[in-house]
């Protein structure tokens, strides 16, 4: 077998998982300050996924502040925080709004705010006897509100400081995990790549979906069925139309921590990485226990973007702690 995903290979991936947090923290580079590697960064975004805000649980809404607080702490300025889905429980409308409020209450005045509904916010309204179209309503409604937008569908795309963000989501009404991606969507994603990536500048797009392509970043073996699955293909083959252009996917989802060498020998998880010219960057859980790598809430990951690359910098947000151990580094083509 190519992978071990068995009894044993949990535990093997758990020992791991272990001994990197602690390696990490008797890491000298831990302790270095908030800010960027270089002088020379032209655009620094924390990326975050999976907070699971939930109004009535009022551990989650502290951590989402206590992290969110500590980005004022940067010594470079933070141009953008992007979210990658799950930001509530059960997509209610007060625990949407307790999000969207705190997130723009405490992030940085450099920063904009990017952000994207995953299941939990569409596929898990029914917990509450809400309908799909319903919480995407409140996430329309409310992102208008707090974040100065006029949106008014699920899907959308925002320029911060130059770079293109694209928003991709769930148009489903009965799908609990999985996203429904209609034609039009996909059709739309296309015409904003082409117009993304039509300077040929090098300059990194960005296309944010809370669910992983089949098959990337070790998904399979993370979580088999915690993928995009029947609309993965379609919209694969809209991102490899624009192969070699610096378009970066970026996802949640899978709860996947953050990860070193021996969990890529033998595991084949990757946070980030390049399949056919496009490069694949998928987010720890910051609001809760992660696996196949290190396990700690309060986990994302800082991405600074220079001329020639974009590294990505897990930081556990709460502890004010780099895992500088577990860099990823991609050479713009």
């Amino acid at each position: 077998m190519k992978y071990i995903n068995t009894f044993f290979g949990a535990v093997l991936a758990l020992l791991a998982a272990i001994s990197m947090a602690f390696s990490g923290y008797n890491d000298p580079k831990n302790n270095a300050p908030f800010k960027a590697k270089s002088d020379d960064v032209l655009f620094n975004a924390t990326l975050i996924s999976d907070v699971h805000i939930d109004y009535r649980e009022l551990f989650l809404q502290a951590s989402l502040r206590l992290g969110t607080s500590s980005l004022k702490k940067s010594q470079t300025p933070i141009d953008a925080v992007v979210v990658s889905g799950d930001l509530t429980n059960y997509g209610d409308k007060k625990s949407m709004e307790a999000m969207i409020k705190t997130l723009t209450e405490c992030i940085p005045d450099s920063a904009q705010a990017f952000i994207t509904t995953g299941n939990h916010d569409i596929g898990h309204t029914s917990e509450l006897g809400m309908t799909a179209d319903q919480a995407r309503q409140n996430f329309i409604e409310l992102h208008n509100k707090y974040l100065g937008t006029q949106i008014d569908r699920i899907y959308y795309s925002r320029v911060i400081d130059g770079y293109t963000f694209i928003n991709l989501s769930d148009e489903s009404d009965d799908s609990w995990d999985t996203p429904e991606i209609s034609d039009e969507q996909v059709a739309w994603l296309d015409s904003e790549l082409e117009k993304a990536t039509a300077a040929n500048d090098k300059k990194p797009v960005f296309v944010v979906c809370h669910w992983p392509i089949n098959g990337t970043n070790g998904q399979q073996i993370v979580w088999e069925n915690g993928a995009m699955n029947d609309c993965s293909d379609k919209v694969r083959a809209v991102l490899e139309k624009y192969s070699g252009k610096n378009v970066f996917y970026i996802s949640g989802h899978v709860h996947t921590g953050v990860n070193n060498d021996e969990l890529h020998k033998y595991f084949d998880v990757h946070n980030v990485e390049e399949q056919n010219g496009i490069f694949y960057v998928n987010l720890p859980a910051y609001g809760s226990l992660n696996r196949y790598g290190v396990p700690w809430p309060g986990t994302g990951m800082q991405m600074e973007v220079y001329e020639n690359e974009v590294i990505f910098r897990p930081r556990n947000y709460l502890s004010n702690k780099w895992y500088g151990n577990h860099e990823y580094s991609v050479t713009l083509h």
